[in-house]
């Protein structure tokens, strides 16, 4: 299982790239940013609006999705 899991978080992190323009998805919205820094499971997003707008906040792979400008 843990192999599994450590595969998968491989190939959601090839998916996204420092300096891409991303919508962090929550429960109820969703909110643009750009990446900053990549780590094993989590991406470092700079967020441009909402509530933490100008701030650094750590997000999952699994509540990133591309954003196409």
């Amino acid at each position: 299982i843990d192999v599994a899991k450590r595969r998968k978080r491989r190939i959601a992190g090839s998916v996204f790239q420092e300096g891409d323009t991303v919508w962090v998805i929550q429960k109820t919205k969703r909110s643009k940013g750009v990446i900053k820094k990549m780590n094993y499971t989590r991406a470092k997003v700079l967020m441009e609006d909402g509530h933490y707008r100008g701030k650094t906040v750590s997000a999952p792979f699994t509540m990133l999705e591309l954003r196409a400008e």
